[in-house]
């Protein structure tokens, strides 16, 4: 893989231990698309590394929501940028 063909580092916002990345995905014809991925943060026993889960508790779903909603809002606010054609829905 090249320099240009390495994926951005993705947008990244936090919520407690909920952390959602937003990916920003490119066309051929130069359209923007964003991805996000909602995972949980945690250690296990004695582990210094943290480590991410994709399952949620109860406890956790609030957390989620709110991290998703603040995810919706920044995609909406980088397509408000954006040309129109430039936006994949």
């Amino acid at each position: 893989m090249t320099e240009k063909e390495k994926p951005e580092k993705p947008e990244t916002i936090r919520v407690g231990r909920i952390k959602a990345k937003i990916w920003r995905n490119m066309a051929k014809d130069n359209r923007v698309w964003f991805n996000v991925q909602i995972v949980r943060l945690y250690k296990e026993n004695g582990d210094a590394n943290t480590k991410e889960a994709t399952q949620f508790g109860q406890g956790d779903l609030l957390d989620v929501a709110k991290a998703a909603h603040m995810a919706f809002d920044w995609i909406w606010g980088q397509n408000r940028s954006a040309a129109p054609d430039e936006i994949v829905e």
